[in-house]
Parts: C-alpha cells; sequence; structure tokens
C-alpha cells in the first residue's frame, strides 16, 4: 500500500527542471482593469512559470479607462506610470518590493532627476538595477514610458512539518485517503505523508493561511486520535527558527506557555542527520490546539532565510535502501475540481495520455464517480515512483495551469454550433 499524497486542484506546485515538458503553459499572461489597456497584441505582463520572473510591457502615462495624460504634467504622468506598474505586480502576485529591473524611457532629461525622486519615495530602500534612456519622443506625446522585470512571489509558499505516532499514520490519512483529502480540501493546503528514517513525517505546505488551517485540521485529527485523553503534537523546527519560538530568554515560548496552559519543548539534541529540532506540545486538547496555532501563525509569519549550513531533517537519508527506495511503487492521491477534468484529459485522451508518457506514472481520473453534486472535485490516483509520481504531479498542474474558462466556453458553443447545424440538416 502506497504513501497517499493529497492536493487540492488550485493549489500548483511548479518544478523548474520538469516543467519544461509543458512548454505550452510555461508563461502565463498577466492582465487587470487595474491598469492602462494593451494598446496592441501583447499582454500588459507575462510570468515565466519556470523561472518564477515577470515581464511587464511598456507602461505609458494612460489610466485604466484608457485616458492619456499628455496634457498633464510631468509628476501626474509619472505617478500613473507607477501605479500601472503597481497594479499589473499586484496581479501577477508579486509587488514593487520584488523587481529586479527596470527601464526608463524619458523625453526630457532635465525631468531625469524628479523621476528618480518619485521612484526612490515609491520602492523605498529597495534597488533594483535601472536603466533611463532619453528618447526624442514617445507615442501620444507623452513624457515617460517605464518597462520591468520582477520576482514573483506573491503570497509566498510556507511549509510545517509534523513528526506523526506510527499508530496514529493510518487515522490521519482515512479510507482511501479520505481524512487526509478532505483536510487538504477544506484548508487549501498541500498534504503529503512520507518516510524520513522509519519516522511517518506529515508536511503541510501553502500559503500563510492555508498551513495554518492545515495545521491546524491535523491537530484536531491527532486529538481525536490519542487514546489517554490528552494532546501529543511535536513539530520540526528548523534551526534558523527556533529563536523564532524561543525568543530572548526563552520569552515567546514561555509566553505561549503560560496563555494556553500547554506544555511545550524545544529539544536540545537536532533530529538525525539534520540540525532541525523537535518542538513538543502536551496537554488538553484544547490547550494544545490553541498553543500549535499561536506558534504555526508565528513560524508561516518569518521571512528570515534558512543558514547556509542547516541540514533539513530527512535530506540526508542514507539507510542503505536508496536505490531500492528509488524503485517503490506509490500511490498518490489528489483531487481534481470538475472545471479542469476535459482539460486535463484533453481532446481524445491526448493530455492525460502525454502526462502518462512524460512521467512514466500511472494516472487515473475517475470519472465514473456518483457524487451527489455534479461540481464535486474528482479523484486522482497517481501509480509510479517517487521520481515518476513528482512529475506527474507537476505535468498535471501545469496543464490546470493553462486552464481558460474563456477557451472553454467558447469551444462549448462551436461544439454547440455543429450540432445544431447538423439537426438542422436532419
Amino acid at each position: 500500500m502506497g504513501r497517499v499524497l493529497t492536493l487540492p486542484a488550485r493549489m500548483l506546485r511548479f518544478s523548474a527542471d520538469r516543467y519544461r515538458f509543458v512548454s505550452s503553459v510555461s508563461i502565463k499572461p498577466i492582465n487587470t482593469s487595474n491598469a492602462s489597456p494593451a494598446g496592441g497584441h501583447y499582454s500588459q505582463a507575462v510570468m515565466h512559470v519556470p523561472s518564477s520572473q515577470v515581464f511587464v510591457s511598456g507602461l505609458l502615462p494612460i489610466t485604466n479607462d484608457g485616458t492619456k495624460l499628455d496634457s498633464e504634467p510631468f509628476d501626474v504622468q509619472a505617478t500613473c506610470v507607477l501605479n500601472n506598474l503597481e497594479a499589473i505586480l499586484e496581479e501577477a502576485g508579486t509587488s514593487m518590493d520584488n523587481l529586479i529591473s527596470c527601464r526608463v524611457y524619458i523625453t526630457d532629461l532635465e525631468m531625469w532627476g524628479r523621476f528618480n525622486e518619485m521612484y526612490s519615495e515609491r520602492l523605498g530602500e529597495h534597488r533594483p538595477a535601472r536603466v533611463v534612456v532619453p528618447v526624442p519622443q514617445l507615442h501620444y506625446g507623452l513624457q515617460l514610458e517605464m518597462e520591468a522585470v520582477a520576482h514573483h512571489s506573491g503570497n509566498p509558499q510556507r511549509a510545517i512539518r509534523l513528526l506523526v505516532p506510527k499508530e496514529a499514520v493510518g487515522g490521519l490519512i482515512g479510507k482511501g485517503g479520505d481524512n487526509v483529502r478532505q483536510d487538504a480540501l477544506n484548508s487549501g493546503a498541500f498534504l503529503t505523508i512520507e518516510k524520513v528514517f522509519n519516522q511517518d513525517v506529515l508536511s503541510v505546505r501553502g500559503k500563510k493561511n492555508q498551513v495554518v488551517a492545515g495545521v491546524a485540521a491535523v491537530t484536531a485529527r491527532l486529538e481525536e486520535l490519542a487514546t489517554d485523553g490528552n494532546a501529543k503534537v511535536e513539530i520540526v523546527l528548523p534551526e534558523s527558527q527556533v529563536g523564532v519560538i524561543l525568543g530572548l530568554g526563552g520569552k515567546v515560548i514561555k509566553g505561549i506557555a503560560e496563555a494556553t496552559s500547554c506544555f511545550l519543548e524545544v529539544s536540545t539534541k537536532p533530529l538525525l542527520k539534520s540540525t532541525d529540532r523537535k518542538l513538543r506540545f502536551r496537554g488538553k486538547p484544547s490547550q494544545v490546539r490553541e498553543a500549535v496555532r499561536l506558534v504555526v501563525e508565528k513560524l508561516v509569519a518569518w521571512d528570515g532565510q534558512p543558514k547556509d549550513d542547516e541540514v533539513a531533517y530527512g535530506a540526508n537519508q542514507q539507510n542503505g535502501t536508496g536505490d531500492a527506495d528509488a524503485a517503490v511503487q506509490l500511490t498518490w492521491s489528489t483531487s481534481l475540481e470538475s472545471r479542469y477534468v476535459g482539460t486535463v484529459i484533453g481532446e481524445q485522451g491526448r493530455t492525460i495520455s502525454m502526462i502518462r508518457n512524460k512521467s512514466g506514472a500511472q494516472v487515473v481520473i475517475n470519472t465514473s464517480e456518483k457524487l451527489d453534486d455534479p461540481e464535486a472535485p474528482r479523484s486522482v490516483t497517481i501509480t509510479g515512483t517517487k521520481a515518476q509520481n513528482e512529475l506527474a504531479m507537476d505535468l498535471l498542474y501545469g496543464v490546470i495551469a493553462s486552464y481558460d474558462p474563456t477557451r472553454v466556453s467558447a469551444k462549448s458553443k462551436k461544439t454547440s454550433k455543429k450540432t445544431s447545424e447538423k439537426t438542422s440538416e436532419e
């Protein structure tokens, strides 16, 4: 029986190395009604998914309703351009703080100083690479134009890992993966259970609020599975985040313990072959639940960087069976929103065949399920080695990223029209 992985279809997981197999969806157009509309055959911006970079087209001082500010003073035009840039980056899921480089075209070089002042006020301490290019004139008689490249960070992905007691694994997963799948769908988080040095580790990944909700759901299930009436939870704590939880002189962890009446302890000894520590919670279910919530909120809010010499638990897993483990067949389970089913299967099954052929995994979408709600998610099983399953998952959600409801709608109308014409001919 393979381990169960569950991932709601709205969560996208990309791999730069593997994503090249889905070239048709590796470039995602970005457009928003909150910035000046594209005036030709181009998008306001595009995101190159493998590199997580956003390329913003040239932006003129034109408002989102198409008004050209050619008669307005320079400050008004510059503000409009910066507002357009900010709106597009926000639509792309990133921000001005993640700008990598900017190129500014300006018709009056004497206004360079003023633009630099406005630009620095908007960006603060952040100093991306920049080029200012003097030009004789710009379209519509406007005074400046700006293009940019930014890193896509959006709402960064977070991860919390929990150590799962051997006797609780089955209860967390549930029959056919029902429990872990439901927790993933309810929280929006990406849940996986894997074996690390004979220890079951459950990972909860996603956006901040999704991780908080996902860990809360897992904690609730662990409480239900407790046999002595007390709840026990153990979290893997990266070395770089130990200080976040301990605080100066242990102030933070003591404060959480006092506020919740929960016992908390950070182990002094690292987990096997890693620099990670174990964070233990003990107490009544309500106490542990609240303490875990407070700790997880602090961990996902942390924006620091791992230490250079940090080693994650399981990263150096060499137990003499590495080659054998690589060939083990695993069955992963995920849920696919009904609106994506047609896109993933593709015309005459071509898309899902591509996923199977490129990954080597067996991918099955259960379309025969009798559901009360036709819009309910469909279950998907992926069977293969870990590497094959990971590639299949990347390909699967790469295809989902290309989902275009307008294209599907147009196709449906076209099909409907053909059917209608055929009927009228008969």
